[in-house]
């Protein structure tokens, strides 16, 4: 698709409100047999790029809806209010697919993959002197809910194309109050597994899914086999670094590494730091044991989504040390503007502190030295006292001493905390 033909296209989208378009037809005939116009449709999808296409109705989800206000009343969500939305007769958002457009008929799912493991393998640190964080396989290049979107509108402008008439349609990638994964499973295209993530078989899970909610009735795809579960497999279960996936199909999000990094944007509990790892942004564990991603015929990435060479192998130094410009530049157009410079900042000492490495001491040294964040420096001192009782750097233990009269109340009482090995 030409950019230009894109922008054509565009002119023909009026925005009715937030996030919902009029699309128009150029004028070529329109097919009339409902059948044959979803196949053509969706044999555009994948001309898109999709892996993957299916259609499905708007009817409610009352059953994940109850799960999610059980989620909801045990605080398993932490900061993340949003899930609970409610539409005005008190009814879960979530729930009814059909509040997200008036005169929905139709629901389209589908897939786009990001970069499989071969493409993102890490460097390991040679003598200490690069120090290398981790970053999810999806957030280093082109932010996903652009890329999602724009092919969504260039498909409902297809639609109006066959259809022969205007077509109101919303496109919804990951910030809609909609249960993506369950349209998926409901459509046939994936079954959920017991990390809770959207799993293909024969493809695995790395993979974005968003959804197209269109005023047209389309014919329903039927799965073309059942697709298999996780079966008797805890793979994810015991790998979880932070003890997040506490039972099958649950998960308690104010554990897992990827709200911790990226959701939570104060101090992480100091029993969940080391579970972290050297992660700086997200987590792909419970996804890289998973048989079937190991076992799946992998994907290429969509050229579009491959991480930036910066997000590839961070150097956990320089993500610390990024200015505001640096910030802007590396962040801008990626999903990782989800978290502040501050967030990165911390989630890299928390790494720095979990390397084990020596050379990790003069660089936390110089964040409780400088004019840093409170933040920033309450992790530095945690990491330093890891260095010193996990590691046996004893240069780490001088640093906490050099600096236990801090002036900042909760810095001080980090340091202290560290030095008592608490």
């Amino acid at each position: 698709m030409t950019e230009r033909r894109t922008r054509r296209r565009a002119a023909r989208r009026e925005e009715q409100v937030e996030g919902i378009y009029l699309h128009h037809p150029s004028g070529q005939s329109p097919i009339c047999d409902p059948t044959s116009l979803a196949e053509v449709w969706l044999e555009q999808a994948q001309s898109l790029g999709f892996f993957a296409a299916k259609i499905t109705g708007p009817e409610d989800f009352p059953g994940p809806a109850r799960e999610l206000e059980e989620f909801l009343r045990q605080g398993r969500h932490g900061d993340m209010e949003y899930l609970g939305v409610q539409l005005a007769d008190g009814t879960l958002a979530r729930e009814r697919p059909s509040s997200l457009l008036s005169g929905a008929r139709s629901v389209l799912v589908v897939g786009l993959p990001y970069s499989p493991a071969s493409a993102v393998a890490l460097r390991r640190s040679r003598d200490g002197a690069e120090l290398t964080g981790q970053v999810a396989r999806y957030a280093g290049g082109r932010d996903y809910h652009h890329v999602l979107k724009e092919r969504l509108l260039l498909l409902a402008d297809t639609l109006a194309d066959l259809q022969g008439r205007p077509v109101l349609a919303r496109a919804c990638v990951d910030t809609a109050l909609v249960f993506e994964r369950q349209l998926a499973e409901r459509a046939g295209l994936a079954f959920l597994g017991k990390n809770t993530l959207a799993i293909v078989p024969g493809v695995g899970s790395y993979f974005h899914l968003a959804v197209l909610v269109v005023d047209v009735e389309l014919p329903v795809t039927s799965a073309e086999r059942t697709l298999e579960g996780c079966g008797r497999c805890r793979a994810c279960l015991d790998a979880c670094p932070t003890g997040a996936l506490d039972a099958e199909y649950r998960i308690d999000a104010r554990r897992c590494v990827s709200y911790l990094t990226i959701e939570h944007a104060g101090v992480v509990p100091r029993e969940l730091r080391r579970g972290i790892g050297t992660r700086v942004f997200g987590c792909d564990e419970c996804q890289a044991v998973c048989p079937y991603n190991r076992s799946a015929s992998v994907l290429p990435a969509d050229p579009e989504l491959e991480p930036a060479e910066f997000w590839q192998e961070p150097l956990l130094e320089a993500i610390l040390n990024l200015s505001a410009n640096g910030y802007r530049r590396h962040v801008r157009r990626t999903a990782l503007q989800r978290a502040t410079r501050a967030q990165l900042a911390r989630n890299a000492v928390i790494a720095l502190g979990n390397s084990g490495a020596a050379a990790a001491v003069p660089i936390l040294a110089s964040v409780l030295a400088s004019e840093r964040p409170a933040l920033v420096q309450i992790h530095a001192a945690w990491a330093l006292g890891e260095l010193w009782r996990q590691h046996g750097h004893d240069d780490a233990r001088a640093v906490l001493e050099a600096h236990a009269e801090h002036p900042d109340a909760e810095v001080r009482a980090e340091i202290q905390a560290a030095r008592a090995g608490s």
